[in-house]
């Protein structure tokens, strides 16, 4: 057996490198191979390559794990490819098909994705709420969100969609690029990221593959395994 693992802690040695060494010396007295990438205070060590990624990622979408890997670098260039596994199918791809359905009844739609990378464990993906403090003006008490030259543009960005959205009924403001309603067949998506812009249907490829090979994502799925376990 080949083990491919990230171990990673900002703060300390014991979740990075004593971990990673417990892990090794474990996986090897086993008879196992094993290749850790640390992401700890000094920075990434002994980091995962593009063929140790595309094996990660072959253990979940098998022959079409290359497909999938080249549909997310299309939609998010500048991430790892390892953060296709963190993909949002849980509220994003439900969340473009509901805004469609909406639109198609005559209702007005906007969409949005928070998809930007924390400096922290060396390249965070946005997680779930992350980009709240930022609706509500106050990512300067979030220490984690304060990042230099990018906190202040992003709060001014999507608090600004917000007041626009109560006052007129659409988020479009003088600080962003004109952000389209959703149509029927088509969804335009305001990205908020370091660099904020407009993507039309642009993760649906990536979507697309990984269907072709996991059924869509379901809580109800989800609860019945996690009440089974």
């Amino acid at each position: 057996m080949k083990i491919v693992g990230i171990t990673a802690c900002t703060a300390g040695i014991a979740h990075t490198y004593i971990v990673a060494e417990k892990i090794q010396n474990a996986a090897e007295a086993a008879g196992h191979q094993c290749k850790i990438e640390t992401q700890g205070t000094i920075g990434a060590q002994n980091k995962l390559t593009a063929e140790e990624i595309l094996e990660i990622l072959k253990k979940v979408y098998g022959d079409n794990a290359e497909k999938v890997l080249d549909a997310f670098k299309e939609a998010y260039p500048e991430k790892n490819g390892v953060d296709v596994l963190a993909i949002d199918r849980a509220m994003r791809e439900p969340t473009v098909k509901l805004a469609k359905l909406f639109a198609k009844g005559g209702g007005k739609a906007y969409l949005y994705n928070f998809a930007l990378e924390f400096p922290f464990q060396h390249g965070k993906p946005a997680w779930h709420c992350s980009d709240i403090p930022y609706f509500f003006g106050n990512a300067d008490l979030v220490e984690i969100c304060g990042i230099p030259d990018v906190s202040d543009k992003l709060e001014s960005e999507i608090f600004g969609a917000l007041l626009a959205f109560a006052k007129n009924g659409t988020p479009d403001h003088a600080g962003l690029p004109h952000w389209p309603e959703v149509e029927a067949e088509d969804a335009d998506t305001m990205v908020f990221d370091r660099k904020t812009e407009v993507k039309h249907n642009y993760d649906d490829k990536v979507f697309a593959e990984i269907n072709k090979v996991l059924k869509p994502w379901s809580f109800m799925d989800m609860m019945a395994d996690n009440i089974q376990h």
